[in-house]
């Protein structure tokens, strides 16, 4: 694998809106690991990217991830909206919401938001962390806009699931050519539609039994 220690100037060019959020070197940091993310084929660990460049140490990358003011919900969601800017609307102008849970398994005693679970119900027990991911998506297009990482139920800091979905849902910015919003999940309770219906959405057409759990539609008509 090659190794590089100048950051192309397109790079910088393309995140520069995201300049504001940072402090001190960080933004310069967070360019870096974009691109080296890029260029990866490998699992993308810190220690991976850390052997593609000159230009960083390992030391820097890991205080720039632990800095407290970071937010990274910022990060994504701008990113997502500068891929919304360059793709074409469906033609019939519907939007999905597609929400999804996952397991990155994980053991290390010190890693925060560590948690035992399960991927399905039958499936092995997990140690690890669980993420919660929602995206756009569109024909064959899928975007991620925000996630969550579900806490340890004996941390302060945990919610439950249906707790964070929900603030998930309803910070979600809606694309200005929409005119119908489906939310797709595993597991759609009815909360869901009150929070549609409280952000304007027109009509819950209804709810139905699938392989995978229920699924809940939500139509929104501007």
């Amino acid at each position: 694998m090659p190794t590089y220690s100048c950051l192309p100037s397109e790079i910088r060019f393309v995140l520069e809106g995201l300049r504001k959020e940072f402090h001190w070197q960080h933004f310069l940091i967070f360019s870096w690991l974009v691109f080296l993310q890029m260029l990866n084929y490998g699992t993308g660990s810190l220690m991976g990217l850390n052997r593609m460049t000159t230009a960083l140490n390992y030391d820097q990358m890991t205080r720039f991830l632990r800095a407290q003011y970071l937010e990274p919900q910022i990060w994504v969601r701008w990113l997502a909206q500068q891929v919304l800017n360059q793709l074409p609307p469906p033609g019939d102008f519907v939007l999905k919401l597609v929400v999804d849970g996952t397991w990155k398994g994980k053991r290390g005693k010190q890693i925060p938001g560590l948690a035992k679970g399960k991927s399905r119900s039958n499936g092995p027990w997990i140690l690890g962390l669980q993420i919660l991911v929602v995206c756009y998506q569109w024909n064959s297009y899928r975007i991620p806009v925000a996630f969550a990482l579900i806490h340890n139920k004996e941390s302060e800091t945990y919610k439950k699931p249906n707790q964070v979905l929900r603030e998930l849902l309803s910070s979600i910015p809606i694309p200005a050519w929409t005119k119908q919003v489906i939310v797709l999940a595993d597991l759609c309770p009815l909360w869901v539609c009150w929070i549609c219906c409280q952000r304007e959405f027109s009509s819950v057409s209804e709810m139905e039994l699938g392989l995978c759990g229920s699924l809940a539609q939500v139509m929104e008509t501007r």
